[in-house]
């Protein structure tokens, strides 16, 4: 197929994303509230996760070494690998780890690796992330207050 499908949905979503993204209501808060070790994990590729944390102003929280893709892996989740990889960057047992996300992806890929999952479903749309294994919430307050923070 001579058109490039990926190459044009990653430019058309990027120029989107330039006039739309913004951070989720708490998360800053939660980020400089943290006493412990956190990355970010995400099955898009790194220019993508790095563009998206600089325009919501949260690039300043994550080192190069906190960002991990499934790219770099080339195992997307459900599979558990960039989750376990990420705790293993940081000497971190799987069980001792929380992933909060927002997919039934990410509950699989948590709930895979032994690792407990907040899944974030601000509108109500948690179809399946309890029934997978997440522990649904609807903000960013309700994250924090669960995690005594």
């Amino acid at each position: 197929m001579p058109f490039d499908i990926e190459a044009a949905y990653r430019k058309e979503s990027f120029e989107a994303y330039q006039n739309e993204m913004t951070a989720v209501d708490g998360v800053e808060e939660i980020l400089k509230s943290l006493t412990v070790p956190f990355c970010v994990g995400s099955n898009a590729p790194q220019n993508k996760i790095r563009l998206n944390l600089k325009l919501t102003g949260l690039d300043k929280y994550f080192e190069s070494s906190e960002i991990f893709s499934a790219y770099d892996f080339q195992k997307w989740k459900p599979d558990p690998t960039m989750f376990l990889e990420s705790a293993k960057s940081f000497d971190i047992a799987p069980s001792k780890c929380v992933v909060i996300g927002d997919s039934i992806a990410d509950v699989g890929a948590a709930v895979a690796a032994g690792m407990a999952c907040y899944a974030y479903a601000p509108h109500g749309d948690n179809e399946g992330l309890a029934d997978a294994g997440g522990t649904v919430i609807k903000s960013m307050i309700e994250l924090s207050n669960s995690l005594n923070l």
